[in-house]
């Protein structure tokens, strides 16, 4: 399927490419709109990068961090 980030107009392919394109959100443009939220939660802005995390445990953001 081809993707196109609704955000920053990036194009993307997963699996096979299509004629047609969804609308979805890159990966890019996810971590920068989630570490900004950590920021504003008082939390180390590492979301993407679970080894420099110092509260994987507590984050609510860790189960799509470290996929």
């Amino acid at each position: 399927m081809t993707y196109i980030c609704v955000k920053c107009q990036r194009t993307w392919v997963m699996d096979e490419p299509t004629d047609y394109v969804s609308g979805g959100i890159c990966r890019e443009c996810i971590t920068s709109y989630i570490r900004s939220r950590q920021i504003k939660a008082g939390n180390d802005a590492c979301f993407g990068e679970p080894d420099e995390c110092n509260e994987l445990e507590s984050c609510k953001y860790s189960q799509y961090c470290i996929t």
